[in-house]
């Protein structure tokens, strides 16, 4: 008999913490193919999810990772993380650089580009500064 764990239930999304969407999302995934069955088995008007939606979702879970990773890094209260500002702004930005420059991110969603795109713009000193 194998065990499957601790149930995992859907996480909701919180306005003033923007990880909170990544985990959201992340869930979701995770959980994709129970939620298919129940949503075709609980008879209501809820939206149908297509193939490319989910995609999208998994392609943002992509890029949203690792900066997930950095703010978990730098939200620590053991150790000093101010120091650590620009040195992971500049990773987060040579990620973005690294999606927008592979050849299969050509294959990625037009949102998808947007949202590294918008990413990499939000990271630009003048920004981070203002």
């Amino acid at each position: 008999m194998t065990e499957c764990g601790e149930p995992k239930r859907l996480i909701q999304q919180v306005p003033t913490r923007w990880n909170s969407t990544f985990f959201m999302l992340r869930r979701f995934l995770l959980l994709q193919e129970a939620l298919k069955h129940c949503m075709a088995l609980i008879e209501r008007d809820w939206p149908n999810i297509n193939t490319m939606e989910w995609e999208l979702m998994g392609e943002v879970c992509t890029v949203l990772q690792p900066f997930e990773e950095v703010t978990s890094s730098i939200s620590g209260d053991e150790y000093l993380t101010g120091s650590m500002v620009i040195v992971m702004t500049n990773c987060l930005t040579e990620i973005c650089d690294d999606f927008l420059n592979k050849e299969e991110f050509a294959l990625f969603n037009p949102t998808t580009k947007e949202i590294v795109t918008s990413l990499k713009n939000g990271l630009k000193e003048e920004d981070l500064l203002a």
